[in-house]
Formats: C-alpha cells, sequence, structure tokens
C-alpha cells in the first residue's frame, strides 16, 4: 500500500503538469514525517505539552502541536535557503576564485 502510495506520487511529479507540484508536496511531506531525524522531535513536544502544571484544554494542546511543527518546518526551510546561498557562493568560488 505505502509503495503504491509513493509510485502514485512519482507518477504526479514527472508527468510536468499542474498536479506535480502537489506530488513535490506531498513527496516533501512524506520524507519529512517518516525521517527518523524529525521524528526525534515527537518527544519534545509530547513532553512539553504533558508535563504542564495545570491539564490543557485539548485547543490549546493542539495549538502548541500546531506552532510547533511549523516552527520545524520553518526552520528547515530556513536552514535550506541558508545552505543553498552557501553552496551557490562556495560554487562561485571555485570556479572563479571570488564571491561576487
Amino acid at each position: 500500500m505505502l509503495e503504491t502510495f509513493f509510485l502514485t506520487v512519482n507518477d504526479w511529479i514527472t508527468s510536468g503538469t499542474m498536479i506535480a507540484a502537489l506530488g513535490c508536496f506531498l513527496w516533501g511531506m512524506s520524507s519529512v514525517v517518516f525521517s527518523p531525524c524529525h521524528l526525534a522531535s515527537i518527544p519534545l513536544i509530547v513532553a512539553y505539552v504533558g508535563g504542564q502544571q495545570q491539564l490543557l484544554k485539548p485547543h490549546d494542546a493542539a495549538f502548541y502541536s500546531v506552532s510547533f511543527t511549523l516552527g520545524l518546518f520553518i526552520m528547515i526551510a530556513f536552514v535550506g535557503i541558508i545552505c543553498a546561498l552557501l553552496g551557490e557562493c562556495w560554487e562561485m568560488w571555485a570556479t572563479t576564485g571570488r564571491f561576487l
């Protein structure tokens, strides 16, 4: 079943249509969801929400969880952009000997 999902998303990405954008989004989300690096952050949010002095309302717990997840994705995107820019600078330096 999971293999069929991955093959379907891969077909969307290689199709060259507007559905390719959706395929890329789903492929990226599934790669983050199944990444062991990001799975390690799940106990952090569970411990934070569960370790409060008072019992949280479900709405507040959901808010904390969504905020944590969005923050994680924003930071991953930020680090990716920085790495891409540094890679571009490194390529310029390696080929021309200067940064700009």
